[in-house]
C-alpha cells in the first residue's frame, strides 16, 4: 500500500506516525444534501439474518432472539432456509418471531 484515502475528515490525524501519505476524500452518505434511498420504519420489523450454514445458526440464531423478549411490541422475522428447518423449530413458539423459509432476498427489498 503506497497511501490511503480516508471518508471522515478527523482520520487523517490517526494516520499521522506513518510514513503512508494520507488524504481525506469524502463519502457521499455523509455529503451536505445527501438523501438516503434507504427509508426506515422505527416500528417495522426486526430482520433476523442468522446466516446460511448449519453450524453458523446453531450458533448464532439463539443469541439473536434472545433479544426478542425484551421487545414484546415487535415482530422479528427470520430469514430462514427450509434445508435447516429443524433449527428454526423451537423459534416458532415465539409470539413475535416469524420465520420466512427461502425468502430472504425477498425480505431484504
Amino acid at each position: 500500500m503506497n497511501a490511503l484515502a480516508v471518508i471522515f475528515p478527523f482520520e487523517p490525524r490517526h494516520y499521522a506516525d506513518t510514513a503512508l501519505p494520507v488524504e481525506f476524500v469524502g463519502h457521499p452518505f455523509v455529503a451536505a444534501g445527501h438523501v438516503s434511498p434507504v427509508t426506515h420504519d422505527p416500528a417495522g420489523p426486526i430482520l433476523l439474518l442468522p446466516g446460511s450454514r448449519r453450524q453458523e445458526i446453531y450458533e448464532v440464531l439463539p443469541v439473536m432472539c434472545s433479544v426478542a423478549p425484551m421487545f414484546p411490541e415487535r415482530t422479528f422475522i427470520i430469514a430462514g432456509l427450509r434445508q435447516h428447518e429443524d433449527l428454526y423449530a423451537s423459534y416458532m413458539l415465539h409470539p413475535n418471531i416469524r420465520i420466512l423459509y427461502d425468502q430472504t432476498y425477498e425480505v431484504l427489498a
